[in-house]
């Protein structure tokens, strides 16, 4: 029986839909309210100080244990620092983005690694403080990573499975402004482990206030409150309605341009394309490829695109009685209608996925090695091999919300009847999907999501290695597993490159997941909105906008 942290309570992560308020302009204590609706008290702001957003949901929470929807990483991403960041450039078409072979500080001024390669060392800025007036100290690096590994969820996979931080007496405090971090052997990703949104410093001051016996972690209140050193805390929270922030008057980097964002719950997508098309919002989030068709050619809108890290895929759970044959993964993968998907639904805007991996990372291996096309043939070769010559029915899970992803599933559907099996699309609300599929028990689910550190072998630690809490697809291979342990115990990247090569191998022969499209990030906003910039987790830092 493979080894698993505690299974997350979350919808794509923990269905919470109630917030109290964090945090004002005047830098007072939040004020507290009701479940379902907190209000602040932020001022008013002139137009160019504010920015309206029109998302397909308000945030389900923003603490990085136990939320990462999209909207939750948006929010809890502008409400955190990490102690260090990525510097960022233009690339070829004039847009910004990151730039992953450059590093820079962040609540770290500054960083060494030992001479051995296992200690990491980051020295604090000092005089960083928030909105409670706590400053930034070791103990809160020290104390956000015991809090993780304690609550094994989301930030517990992060420090073991990623940093390999698996004891508290790995992280060292050295004195109030400087901690360190050593694993057993090298770890090539502790520096950019050090860059993840999930790995933002919490104040240890403020939230051990909220602790209680039956809550030593705070995760009620933090579940409701930003406490950390980001540029922005929350106004106000009307649950399924629109979530207000406002500027943290005391962030190190200085006030922003933007103070106030108005954060709106629009779940239609369409109705979110009328919104930008009339100028009532500033930026709208998640439009399917109909739609930003559309935005492109709307008077005063600019999308902007990135070929990015978000794959969309199918996974099939190995422990099911019928997916568990190989022989079955291998004929779904052979059975799937990729180009059909990628003209009739994609309309071109995105590419044929091949790997775990995206295209965008280093160690792509995908051109080299994915031999999946659509051959119906072959497929039901492979069924009438593993007994199902006569077919089978199944139930495949999505997001009643995703529009696309149904329409991907039709066609699949359709190719499947011709091999005599019956696909049950079953559509579950938005919350319940991302609740549900992080029990790791569908047979069969659609959706889409991306590996935020830049790392080759990021992906499969998130989708492939057995311990880790969101590989749904439940493979625990031990050849899989031993090969991600060599790669993040070396910084020889000739022998992690080989690593990552095997594993991508040994994933194309298991077949646990169908790769569909790599389909790009396409971010719309009003064309006076400058500083749109692509992050790995997709999410805009508001204090980079700015409005002309």
């Amino acid at each position: 029986m493979k080894k698993r942290f505690l299974p997350l309570i979350l919808a794509l992560c923990v269905g919470l839909t109630s917030f109290a308020g964090c945090g004002s302009t005047s830098g007072s204590a939040p004020q507290s309210g009701s479940a379902a609706t907190i209000t602040g008290n932020a001022a008013e702001y002139l137009p160019e100080e504010t920015l309206t957003i029109a998302a397909k949901a308000t945030p389900q929470g923003i603490d990085t244990s136990f939320h990462n929807s999209i909207e939750s990483m948006q929010a809890f991403r502008n409400c955190m620092d990490t102690l260090l960041v990525f510097g960022t450039m233009k690339d070829e078409n004039g847009e910004w983005t990151q730039d992953f072979s450059t590093l820079e500080g962040a609540l770290a001024e500054d960083w060494e690694r030992s001479e051995d390669g296992r200690t990491v060392t980051f020295y604090l800025r000092k005089g960083v403080t928030n909105q409670y007036g706590n400053e930034l100290c070791a103990e809160d690096v020290r104390w956000t990573i015991e809090r993780g590994l304690e609550l094994n969820a989301v930030m517990s996979f992060f420090a073991t499975t990623v940093a390999q931080i698996y004891d508290i007496e790995q992280v060292q405090v050295i004195d109030e402004y400087t901690v360190s971090i050593t694993t057993e052997e090298p770890n090539p990703m502790l520096e950019t482990w050090a860059c993840h949104a999930f790995n933002g410093i919490f104040d240890s001051t403020e939230a051990k206030k909220h602790t209680t016996a039956d809550d030593p972690w705070a995760t009620e209140w933090l579940a409701n409150h930003a406490c950390a050193y980001g540029p922005y805390v929350i106004d106000t929270w009307n649950a399924g309605q629109e979530v207000v922030f406002t500027t943290n008057p005391n962030y190190w980097k200085g006030v922003p341009q933007i103070k106030k964002i108005v954060y709106k719950e629009v779940p239609d997508a369409a109705n979110r394309l009328a919104l930008i098309q009339s100028g009532a919002v500033d930026l709208v989030e998640q439009l399917p490829t109909r739609q930003l068709i559309e935005a492109r050619h709307a008077a005063g809108v600019k999308v902007h695109s990135y070929d990015s890290n978000v794959v969309c895929h199918i996974e099939m759970n190995v422990e099911d009685e019928i997916f568990g044959d190989v022989l079955v993964r291998q004929a779904m993968n052979y059975a799937f209608p990729y180009n059909e998907v990628l003209e009739s639904v994609l309309f071109g805007m995105a590419k044929q996925a091949k790997s775990m991996n995206p295209s965008t990372y280093p160690d792509f291996f995908g051109d080299e090695t994915w031999n999946y096309t659509t051959d119906l043939d072959k497929a039901r070769e492979l069924l009438e091999q593993a007994g199902y010559g006569d077919g089978f029915t199944f139930d495949c899970y999505v997001d009643a919300g995703v529009d696309e992803h149904i329409q991907m599933l039709v066609m699949f559907q359709t190719n499947l009847a011709q091999l005599g099996v019956t696909m049950n699309i079953v559509q579950l609300p938005t919350g319940d999907f991302y609740t549900q599929i992080l029990e790791n028990k569908f047979p069969m689910s659609i959706w889409q999501d991306m590996p935020g550190l830049p790392d080759g072998v990021f992906g499969y630690a998130l989708w492939a290695v057995g311990s880790s809490t969101v590989n749904h697809s439940n493979i625990d291979d031990p050849r899989i597993n031993e090969l991600y342990v060599e790669n993040v115990s070396t910084l020889d990247a000739a022998k992690r490159t080989e690593a990552n090569r095997g594993i991508q191998d040994v994933l194309l022969e298991e077949a646990p997941w169908i790769y569909i499209a790599e389909t790009g990030w396409h971010y719309t906003a009003r064309e006076n909105v400058e500083g749109i910039t692509w992050y790995t987790l997709q999410d805009i830092r508001w204090d980079k906008i700015s409005k002309n």
